[in-house]
């Protein structure tokens, strides 16, 4: 999980990650990347532009969250089912383009 949100700190961070990488006889492109994202704050809009963000950075895996609340992250307010399953097919939807 990224302990940071979308921003300098995180793209250091990478930077950290591929510059070890390559201290160790590895090609950075062969390491995955993933940080954690939330629905439980922002908008389509808001989605998308993080979206955009992490893939420029280089993210190769997006793990969606709706319940966890810790740093930057948000839990979705409601705990039904189906309030879940829809804040997943809106991020999906909002970002399945990208």
């Amino acid at each position: 999980m990224n302990a940071h949100p979308a921003g300098a700190v995180a793209e250091a961070d990478f930077a950290k990650l591929r510059a070890y990488a390559e201290q160790a006889g590895r090609d950075p492109a062969s390491i995955g990347v993933e940080v954690w994202v939330s629905t439980g704050a922002g908008d389509e809009a808001n989605w998308r532009e993080e979206f955009k963000f992490w893939k420029s950075a280089g993210v190769t895996h997006v793990t969606l969250n709706g319940t966890f609340q810790r740093t930057h992250h948000r839990r979705i307010a409601s705990r039904s089912l189906q309030a879940h399953l829809t804040a997943i097919d809106r991020y999906r939807d909002a970002v399945a383009d990208l």
